[in-house]
């Protein structure tokens, strides 16, 4: 069964959540593998989904479910309109400001709804820099 996203208070999380993300980046740069069961991922991973919650509720974007193959969340109100699969650690960077909407796209899901919000940041414009 998908759990909901309603983690408040999210706010004071938020400085954390920046930890998990460049933990990621460091990990991606380094060529290492993504440690999803790291507290401070885990804790990133769920500010960020929050986040992306809020957006599409205050948005009114169909809800989306993000699963990694074994986890499932749904973000927003309603049923989801739309399912991203991806491993944890490509999920987190696509929320995260880390994937540009060429590389969302091609997670092969319906992701037109969802670019305006996927991300709290502009999208990059191309592949971002490692290292």
């Amino acid at each position: 069964m998908a759990r909901r996203a309603h983690l408040d208070p999210a706010a004071q999380l938020r400085e954390f959540d920046d930890h998990g993300v460049h933990l990621e980046d460091l990990r991606e740069a380094l060529g290492a593998a993504s440690d999803p069961a790291a507290p401070v991922t885990r804790l990133g991973f769920a500010v960020f989904r929050n986040w992306l919650h809020t957006r599409l509720v205050r948005r009114g974007v169909p809800a989306l479910r993000l699963t990694d193959g074994d986890e499932e969340w749904v973000l927003g109100e309603g049923e989801p309109a739309a399912t991203l699969t991806a491993p944890r650690a490509e999920l987190f960077a696509v929320i995260s400001g880390r994937r540009s909407e060429a590389r969302i796209r091609a997670l092969g899901w319906d992701a037109e709804p969802y670019l305006p919000v996927i991300s709290p940041y502009p999208l990059p414009v191309g592949q971002m820099p490692v290292g």
